[in-house]
C-alpha cells in the first residue's frame, strides 16, 4: 500500500508514559533516510483490522533530533480498516533523560491512511496510440492520469504521488505544487529540465531510467551516418520530382567501411554505436575520461584519443556525453575548425552540446561535409531555423529512442521503480546532487 500523511499534530505524551493506549508491538521494522526528510519502514500489526506487511515512505522533520534514530510505534485507528497512527520520534540518550527538563520521546504524531490507488501522472501530452501503450504496461493498484496539452503542470501533479516525465520542464514552483509527491521518475537519463535541488528540499527523490534507450539511439546514429553519406534525402526528393540521379550523386556519396568513427563519450550508448560501427568495418576512436570506460574502449580494439586528436582524425564525430556546464557547446567554432572538411557530425545526445550558429556557418562554407541531428538547442526546432535550409543535413525530431520497443521497456522500468518506492524502498538510479 502507498501511504500518505493526512495531517500532523504535536504530541503531548510525557517521556515516561510509554506508548499511548492501543499501541501495537512492531514485529518487523526497517528504516533508512533516503533523503533528510524521508524514512522508510514496514510493519506488521499484532491485532486490529490493519492489513499485514504494509510499507511506508514517510516524510519527517529536517531537524537534527529527528534525523537521528527515528523511533516508531503504531496502532490501528478505530473504524478504519486501512488506517494507521504512527508515533515518530527519537531515542533519548540517558543523560538527556536525567536532565531537569527531559525532552519528550515522542516528537510527532502522524495519522495516515492507505491510498488504495496511488496516482501516477504522465506529464507528456501524447497521442492516444502512445497513451494506450503506456496504459497497457500499468501495474495494478495504481491510477494513471496523462496530462493534457492545455493542462498546467502544477495542476496536473497537485494530487499525484508519482510523476513520470520525459521533456516537460519541472522548475521549483511546479515541484512545489506536488505536495503528495513520493518520486519524480524520468523516462530517460536526461534530467537537466528538472530542479533536482528543489525536489531534494521537499524530500522527493528524482530517478532516471537507463532502460530502453541504448539500442534505439545506437541504431539511429548509424541511420543518420548512412543517410548523410549516401545523400539519402536528396536521392529520395529528386526521384519523387521525376529526376533520375544515378550518376550525379556518386561524387558525394561514401561508404562507412574503412572510415574512422569518433565517439565523444563511451558510455552504454557510445559502446553500442562502436560495436555496430565495427560490423560495418569502420574503426573506432573514442574520447573518454572514466577509467573503467577507457578499459572498455581498449577491450573492443578501439583507440583512445584526446578530443583534439579525435576531431582531427575522425570521419564521423558522434556525441555521447551528458549536458553539463563543461560540455555545453563542446562543438563550437573552434572545435569545428579542427575537424576534417570531409567529416560528418552526429548528435543524438543533447542539443546544447552543439553551437548551432557555428555549425550552420561550417556547413554553409564547406568547412564540414554534413551533419545528422536528432536533438536541438531549442525544441521543437523553429520553422525558420537555418538548419532546415541546408541540403547536407539530416534532421529528425528527437526520436532516436522513440520506438515502440523502447517505450515498452521504459514504461516497465519506470513503473517497477514506482512500485519500489510505493513499497517503502528507495528508487533505483536516483539523481544525486
Amino acid at each position: 500500500a502507498c501511504v500518505r500523511g493526512l495531517y500532523w499534530s504535536a504530541s503531548s505524551h510525557s517521556p515516561t508514559s510509554g506508548p499511548p493506549p492501543g499501541a501495537i508491538s512492531v514485529l518487523r521494522m526497517r528504516w533508512r533516510l533516503s533523503t533528510l526528510r524521508r524514512v522508510s519502514f514496514s510493519w506488521r500489526p499484532t491485532h486490529g483490522s490493519c492489513a499485514e506487511d504494509r510499507a511506508l515512505a514517510l516524510p519527517i522533520s529536517n531537524s537534527a533530533a529527528e534525523r537521528s534514530e527515528p523511533l516508531v510505534t503504531a496502532r490501528c485507528l478505530p473504524g478504519q480498516a486501512d488506517g494507521l497512527e504512527l508515533q515518530v520520534g527519537r531515542k533519548v540518550p540517558s543523560q538527556e533523560r536525567a536532565s531537569p527538563n527531559p525532552p519528550s520521546r515522542i516528537a510527532r504524531v502522524v495519522r495516515l491512511t492507505a491510498v488504495p490507488n496511488p496516482r501516477i501522472v504522465y506529464l507528456e501530452p501524447v497521442p492516444a496510440e502512445v497513451e494506450a501503450i503506456i496504459r497497457s504496461r500499468m501495474p495494478s493498484g495504481f491510477a494513471l492520469h496523462v496530462r493534457d496539452r492545455e493542462e498546467a503542470v502544477e495542476a496536473a501533479i497537485a494530487e499525484a504521488e508519482f510523476v513520470v516525465v520525459a521533456t516537460t520542464p519541472l522548475p521549483s514552483h511546479a515541484i512545489a505544487a506536488g505536495k503528495r509527491l513520493l518520486l519524480i521518475q524520468h523516462q530517460g537519463v536526461g534530467y537537466e529540465k528538472t530542479d533536482v535541488a528543489a525536489a531534494a528540499k521537499m524530500g522527493v527523490p528524482v530517478a532516471v531510467c537507463p532502460a530502453g534507450t541504448t539500442i534505439g539511439v545506437a541504431e539511429h546514429v548509424l541511420l543518420l551516418v548512412l543517410a548523410v553519406f549516401k545523400s539519402l534525402l536528396l536521392a529520395d526528393a529528386s526521384l519523387r520530382r521525376g529526376e533520375w540521379l544515378q550518376w550525379e550523386l556518386r561524387p558525394g556519396s561514401y561508404e562507412l567501411a574503412g572510415k574512422k568513427m569518433g565517439l565523444v563519450g563511451f558510455g552504454r550508448i557510445g559502446e553500442a554505436v562502436a560495436r555496430r560501427a565495427q560490423v560495418f568495418e569502420a574503426s573506432v576512436l573514442a574520447c573518454e575520461k572514466e577509467p573503467s570506460r577507457q578499459l572498455a574502449v581498449r577491450a573492443m580494439g578501439g583507440q583512445l584519443l584526446s578530443i583534439e586528436d579525435l576531431l582531427a582524425e575522425a570521419d564521423v564525430v558522434s556525441l555521447h556525453v551528458p549536458l553539463t556546464p563543461e560540455t555545453r557547446h563542446i562543438i563550437n567554432a573552434h572545435t569545428l575548425s579542427a575537424m576534417l572538411p570531409t567529416a560528418v557530425l552526429i548528435n543524438t545526445a543533447r542539443g546544447p552540446l552543439v553551437d548551432e550558429a557555428a555549425l550552420v556557418t561550417a556547413l554553409r562554407s564547406g568547412q564540414l561535409a554534413g551533419a545528422g541531428l536528432d536533438v536541438f538547442e531549442h525544441e521543437p526546432l523553429p520553422a525558420d531555423h537555418p538548419l532546415l535550409q541546408l541540403p547536407n543535413v539530416v534532421l529528425t525530431p528527437h526520436i532516436s529512442a522513440g520506438t515502440k520497443d523502447a517505450l515498452i521497456a521504459k514504461m516497465d522500468a519506470c513503473f517497477a521503480n514506482i512500485g519500489r518506492v510505493a513499497g517503502g524502498d528507495p528508487p533505483l538510479n536516483p539523481v544525486t546532487l
